[in-house]
């Protein structure tokens, strides 16, 4: 429910009369053992609680490979072929997207009729339109789907598959997305969430969102964009982005928003960007922990993974939020990638113990998936 992409997606095709509704897998399911809860229960949608499958196209946004586990439960328990190629004239046209589609989308392929890839605001309006003028011929409106730019035909005949296309990006102009619900019932709970920024200018190589690729390159939005989308319900706000603390004016744009009695959070803090000022501000927005990366567990593997945080950076995070009074430094970091020896791990245990001299330190590890 917290996902900004999908609440992003609900407030537009609501806004542009198309009728969305919101499904969920079961509370109870069992994700590592893959059992069901018993009784088991038909799949419904939250608002008008129809059966998923009475629905005449189903979207799934997908972040990465672990959660097409997910995918083939929800469709199994709402009665839908898990295989696009096992689907009949009757069945939902199943639509595939989000994140998992700048990194891996090819194993989403044999689960969903259509894949559209890339950020989903610049295509789907669009390709919900091309899907309607088939006239419910289900055949017919994957083939027109198929021809417009950024989507490719799931594996509807066994053992096809056509080439990847590239991602779409959207127009500045249908930024940023923001929060459509406020509730207390989340995981990021009454937090009103916005993008001040898409993309990122930076080149780490472990990244889907790194600076020279179709899903990268910064979009920077004014100050006054983001701040023009706050209800005045929300009192906390969460501003997310894959480069937030890179923003020119985010320490004015987090003044504004603490000024105005709201609370912030921050989707990521680079070591590089802490000030005396910006930390007093994040304080004063309900910040107690400062949280940033390292990644890298040694100077040689963060210039490998072109991740440009120095020691020097960090010590330097932890003496100021040392000062400022935060009651911990936590430290995000990445073990096991290529080419790692004992000889970073023992520069990353002689570093902490550095760091911890100087804050209360908390390390949270990562480990490296090829």
């Amino acid at each position: 429910m917290s996902s900004l992409g999908f609440q992003s997606l609900y407030r537009q095709l609501n806004a542009a009369g198309i009728g969305t509704h919101r499904a969920f897998l079961p509370d109870a399911w069992e994700p590592l053992s893959l059992r069901w809860p018993q009784p088991k229960r038909p799949i419904l949608s939250y608002e008008a609680e129809r059966p998923l499958s009475s629905y005449p196209v189903i979207g799934l946004s997908i972040a990465y490979e672990l959660e097409i586990v997910g995918v083939i439960r929800l469709l199994e328990g709402a009665g839908i072929p898990v295989l696009a190629a096992s689907r009949g004239p009757r069945d939902p046209i199943i639509i595939g997207g989000g994140p998992l589609t700048f990194s891996n989308p090819s194993v989403a392929l044999p689960f969903v009729d259509v894949l559209l890839v890339g950020e989903a605001e610049a295509r789907l309006p669009e390709l919900l339109a091309t899907i309607e003028a088939a006239g419910g011929d289900r055949r017919r409106a994957i083939e027109a789907a198929a021809a417009l730019d950024n989507v490719i035909v799931g594996e509807i005949d066994e053992g096809r598959f056509e080439p990847l296309p590239p991602p779409a990006r959207a127009d500045k102009s249908l930024l940023p997305a923001y929060s459509a619900i406020l509730t207390p019932d989340t995981e990021l709970a009454e937090m009103f969430l916005v993008e001040p920024e898409r993309g990122c200018s930076r080149r780490c190589t472990f990244c889907v969102m790194r600076g020279g690729t179709i899903a990268g390159g910064m979009r920077i939005l004014p100050k006054e964009r983001p701040l023009s989308v706050l209800p005045a319900e929300a009192k906390r706000v969460g501003l997310v982005g894959a480069a937030v603390t890179d923003l020119p004016h985010l320490e004015a744009l987090v003044a504004d928003i603490v000024d105005s009695g709201r609370g912030v959070a921050i989707s990521s803090l680079r070591a590089d960007r802490l000030t005396p000022r910006f930390l007093r501000d994040l304080q004063r927005g309900g910040y107690r922990t400062i949280t940033v990366a390292s990644d890298g567990i040694s100077e040689r593997m963060r210039l490998v993974l072109d991740r440009r945080v120095k020691e020097e950076d960090l010590l330097r995070a932890a003496q100021l939020t040392a000062e400022a009074g935060f009651h911990k430094l936590k430290v995000y970091e990445m073990i096991g990638a290529p080419g790692e020896t004992d000889a970073d791990a023992d520069e990353l245990i002689r570093f902490a113990s550095e760091l911890a001299s100087i804050q209360r330190l908390t390390l949270t590890f990562s480990t490296f998936v090829a």
